[in-house]
């Protein structure tokens, strides 16, 4: 009877110690899968706002020195009449800015490793009571490939007479936000207005639907 007793008392301790194992083998495996989904927000969170913020200050840098030279970037012909004959875009003019965007971005975004981050260990967990404590792990920005610009140009109706021009850039840039363990690859696309014109007079129709792009 003892040994029977006994033989079914280690049996009962085996599957006790194997249903925590399974236990606390789940729990860690939900834990590690919680705080790589919540490292990997927070990582292209932060990494994000980064990259965004240095793109715009390059950006809006440039086009700041370019309206102090008060550079127009639409040539508008009228006949003696005040017709408007032509419509065509400063292509020198935007062809430079979009030049000095992208060179000036891609300068920019060549020294974001240089640039130190850092987030608190308990803010990578996921788990709110540890959010902002625990010694601090480094993020490290790295640009992947070169930066790409496109620039945009639309008319917009005004009411009777008058037609709005909009030339406008899409810079688009893309950085890997690295953690130890993981990474995340990031693309930003930002849209900046260059320039604003009213025209008022009609607009060739031939210029409308082969340059409205």
């Amino acid at each position: 009877m003892l040994s029977r007793y006994s033989t079914s008392r280690t049996f009962k301790i085996s599957y006790i110690i194997l249903a925590l194992t399974v236990i606390l083998a789940v729990s860690v495996f939900i834990f590690h899968r919680q705080v790589s989904r919540h490292m990997a927000e927070i990582c292209e969170y932060k990494g994000r706002n980064t990259a965004t913020e240095i793109i715009n200050d390059a950006v809006e840098l440039q086009i700041g020195r370019e309206q102090e030279q008060n550079r127009s970037y639409l040539e508008i012909e009228r006949d003696s009449n005040g017709k408007i004959t032509s419509i065509e875009t400063n292509g020198v003019a935007v062809n430079e800015l979009q030049n000095n965007i992208r060179e000036s971005v891609n300068n920019e975004l060549s020294a974001i490793e240089n640039k130190e981050l850092s987030l608190p260990l308990g803010t990578l967990s996921g788990i709110t009571f540890f959010s902002g404590r625990g010694p601090e792990i480094s993020l490290k920005l790295h640009q992947v490939g070169a930066v790409d610009t496109e620039i945009r140009s639309e008319f917009i109706a005004q009411g009777i007479n008058q037609t709005k021009h909009r030339i406008s850039i899409l810079v688009t840039a893309e950085v890997s936000a690295i953690l130890p363990l993981h990474s995340t690859d990031i693309t930003i696309s930002e849209e900046f207005l260059i320039s604003e014109t009213i025209i008022v007079g009609e607009i060739p129709s031939v210029y409308l639907s082969g340059k409205s792009g």
